[in-house]
């Protein structure tokens, strides 16, 4: 079949989960088509190595990626976070409807809804059905961070017609399913799959001191490790706060990989508490060098506010800890906190309770090394047998084939 899948981001920007379907579908002989943008996210600027150039078209591992203009932002302004979606969108559909190219089949990856456009121009125009790929739940991302207003009930309106024009919906947890089930749409237009994380990638690996030293980190301290987006979703700033209840316990360290919106702001924080010592930030780490830190942590932990939205939510990054063989402190409720249980890897606190976080860190700091070992293990095993992208690519190129064949059976 001929494929496109339509991305506000691909790699080398960090959204790797969509390269390894597009990957597995190659290798199952597909034609697939990547369009994207010029990669800047999560800087808000368009990558060194892609500056200067207009548009770029490159094939990796056998997908055929078009990389076209975006004004790219990573700011906390709706309207040069609006640009940077439109400006993805408009370059998409511009592109596809001067190619005029017959797909099989599109996969719109969402967010942003904005990637809906070219996916239903090409419906419309050109007669090629498009499975809607969601991540995130609109408007109930958008009212979360910026409250329920007109903007956001217009988003949730918009959103509702593209639910509806969409030839298949797939999402990632039960509860983002029961939501649209509630928005009335039909339970048969709807998949679940869950996310997946590479076994291969994401491995236990020995590391020995050097490689602590490395990221300025000690040895014979207890690492509790955050790796993802600091944003405004995360509340990471209750996160640092729970240190603040650990002043005792000198050589546990929280330790940020990643960048975001926030960075700065939990870098002043850090220091006003007197915990400049004690949190450190990595930011970026380079892709071939995330497994080797990974595997410096003693325990991970995923945080995110408590609000309706997260508790439907299963973000990508639980995998990865998961697969590394470490324990998780999960401070999230809902379906993510049942995957982590589920699978015996970690321990529960209450989300934006910096006393009840604080409380997890001292327990998994006091847990015993085979404990902490043995947790590790059952998440990487749960894993290896429930989520990984073999067994849930194969669902998806059959939702591919099946929506493709019911679109060509409704146009007879």
């Amino acid at each position: 079949m001929n494929i496109v899948i339509l991305t506000l981001t691909y790699p080398p920007e960090p959204a790797e989960h969509i390269h390894q379907l597009a990957k597995y579908l190659a290798g199952k002989a597909h034609n697939v088509t990547v369009l994207t943008s010029l990669p800047s996210y999560p800087y808000g600027r368009i990558y060194d190595s892609h500056r200067g150039r207009l548009w770029q078209k490159e094939t990796v591992e056998g997908i055929r990626i078009v990389r076209l203009p975006v004004l790219p932002s990573h700011t906390k302004s709706f309207v040069m976070r609006a640009l940077f979606y439109f400006s993805n969108a408009c370059s998409l559909s511009v592109y596809l409807l001067a190619k005029k190219k017959a797909y099989d089949i599109a996969l719109v990856y969402h967010p942003p809804l904005t990637m809906a456009i070219p996916g239903i121009l090409l419906k419309k125009c050109i007669g090629t059905p498009f499975i809607y790929w969601i991540h995130d739940m609109w408007p109930e991302t958008i009212e979360a961070q910026t409250g329920i207003n007109k903007v956001t009930r217009f988003i949730g309106y918009l959103a509702g017609k593209v639910y509806h024009q969409a030839s298949h919906i797939v999402v990632l947890s039960k509860g983002f399913k029961k939501n649209l089930m509630e928005k009335g749409i039909s339970g048969s237009k709807i998949s679940v799959i869950s996310n997946w994380a590479d076994p291969v990638y994401f491995k236990p690996l020995t590391v020995v001191d050097d490689d602590y030293k490395k990221y300025r980190l000690n040895p014979r301290d207890f690492h509790i490790v955050y790796a993802g987006n600091l944003g405004l979703m995360q509340s990471l700033d209750d996160v640092i706060r729970a240190m603040t209840y650990l002043r005792h316990l000198s050589n546990i360290k929280l330790v940020f990989m990643g960048t975001g919106v926030r960075t700065d702001e939990l870098k002043k924080l850090s220091a006003e508490l007197g915990l400049a010592d004690r949190v450190i930030f990595l930011g970026r780490v380079p892709d071939d060098e995330v497994n080797k830190c990974y595997s410096l942590a003693d325990t991970f932990i995923i945080h995110i506010k408590d609000i309706p939205l997260n508790r439907i939510t299963i973000p990508h990054k639980i995998y990865g800890y998961m697969l590394s063989a470490k324990p998780v402190i999960a401070g999230i409720a809902g379906d993510a906190l049942d995957e982590i249980l589920q699978a015996g890897a970690g321990i529960a606190c209450l989300p934006q309770n910096p006393a009840s976080i604080a409380k997890a860190m001292e327990d998994m700091y006091h847990t015993p090394k085979d404990t902490l070992k043995l947790m590790g293990s059952s998440g990487r095993s749960f894993l290896l047998k429930e989520r990984t992208i073999d067994v849930l690519a194969a669902k998806f190129e059959k939702i591919i084939y099946e929506t493709a064949e019911n679109e060509v059976r409704e146009e007879r």
